[in-house]
């Protein structure tokens, strides 16, 4: 079974949560964004990141997906 996931890079998440490249990638290293290093950069799959936003009720206004 092959599962395809959409993969965002540190500065793709930086950008939509309004943070700096390198605060962001402290949240991967710190484990508050869940993520996966691929040689040397992160990687964060789209599930992931909504995870985060959840869990930081950091939604767009009706709980609705910053994703369309």
């Amino acid at each position: 079974m092959e599962l395809k996931q959409e993969l965002l890079s540190v500065r793709e998440v930086a950008e939509n949560l309004g943070f700096t490249v390198e605060y962001t990638r402290s949240l991967l290293k710190k484990g508050k964004i869940k993520g996966l290093k691929v040689g040397h950069q992160y990687v964060i799959t789209k599930e992931e990141f909504e995870n985060y936003l959840k869990e930081n009720n950091a939604l767009s206004k009706g709980g609705e997906s910053l994703w369309h």
